[in-house]
Parts: C-alpha cells; structure tokens; sequence
C-alpha cells in the first residue's frame, strides 16, 4: 500500500477503487479523475496494474519497476505499439520513483 500511495485519490471511495485496481472507473470524483489523452490510455492502464512490480535492492530500496510484468500486461491487453508503451511506462514510474526519494531527502 505504500507504493499506492504515490498515485492515491484524494478521497476515501476513490482511493479504495483504486485499490480494488479499478484505474479509470467512472465512479471518481471530478477532484479524483484523470482523464488521459487517447495516446497515453493504454500506458496508463498498463503502469497501474504494474506499479507495485517493482525490483529491488539491499534494504527495500526500489530500483526500477519489472519490466516482465509489464511485457506481460502488455501482451494480455493486446497494445498495438508495445515499445511506445514501455517507454511511457517507464519514464512514469521512474518519475514517481525520483519524486518519492526527493520526498525522502
């Protein structure tokens, strides 16, 4: 859940659909949703059910988010363009990544 928390609603129900790994349900509220642009909806379905796959090293300290995860969610979602994907997929999470160590510091 901790991991969660970087992309967590602001609101109790929105943060437990995303918990029950509903990404874009409709029942947010307006301050909750994030409406992607068409090209971005399958790198953003894609990152939130591989978010929490992540490597690590000594100590818990996440490295990088498992890329076979993603490979695979990729493929069960049947994205066209899986490179593009990817390359979304990891700059997002690298960014949460650098922003929770900024936090930290």
């Amino acid at each position: 859940m901790e991991w969660l928390s970087t992309q967590a609603p602001h609101c109790e129900a929105c943060r437990a659909t995303t918990i029950n790994f509903e990404p874009w349900s409709e029942a947010r509220c307006e301050k909750c949703r994030v409406d992607l642009m068409e090209e971005n909806q399958d790198a953003g379905t894609v990152y939130i059910m591989c978010r929490n796959q992540v490597i690590t090293a000594g100590m818990g300290e996440i490295i990088d988010i498992n890329i076979q995860t993603v490979k695979t969610v990729m493929d069960l979602y049947t994205v066209k363009n899986q490179r593009e994907c990817m390359e979304k997929v990891t700059k997002t999470f690298r960014y949460f990544v650098s922003q929770r160590r900024n936090e930290q510091n």
